[in-house]
């Protein structure tokens, strides 16, 4: 992926076909798992607010659980509907860096990541081996994201 600042505020974003094809399947894929109700593979992305108290974390999750959905929702589709090479508002780039990262923290669910080291050591012929390196890849992107924004 190449990420050029064109002018103040807009980003040109390059990715091969590849790529586009990877974040669109991610993205279709965690779709279908969000909309699904206790699916443990989202639970980072719904996190509770309370765990100490069934009650509270009841009126948060109503207050804000089909607010933060849609959101996913959104960006999500912003990873799904990319081409090969687009220009980006400031704003349309921190969503995409958005549904880059819930799918990144789906994925580290699915692979049960706790540390960023956990996943330098995985053996190629390690059945997730291939999802360890989806999972890298996403990170190098979030950081050309961050890069270009410089956040």
């Amino acid at each position: 992926m190449i990420i050029t600042q064109f002018d103040e505020n807009k980003y040109r974003i390059e990715i091969t076909p590849w790529q586009c094809q990877l974040f669109s399947s991610l993205a279709s894929e965690l779709r279908e798992s969000i909309t699904k109700q206790n699916n443990p593979l989202v639970q980072r992305l719904f996190p509770i607010a309370y765990p100490d108290d069934p009650a509270a974390n009841r009126e948060f999750d109503s207050l804000v659980q089909k607010e933060l959905l849609q959101s996913h929702l959104s960006a999500l589709e912003i990873l799904e509907n990319r081409s090969e090479v687009e220009e980006f508002h400031e704003t349309e780039l921190i969503h995409l860096m958005q549904a880059i990262n819930i799918v990144r923290i789906a994925l580290g669910t699915r692979l049960d990541i706790h540390h960023e080291d956990d996943f330098y050591d995985i053996a190629e012929s390690h059945p997730d081996h291939d999802l360890w390196v989806i999972y890298q890849i996403l990170g190098e992107v979030l950081s050309l994201i961050v890069e270009a924004l410089e956040i």
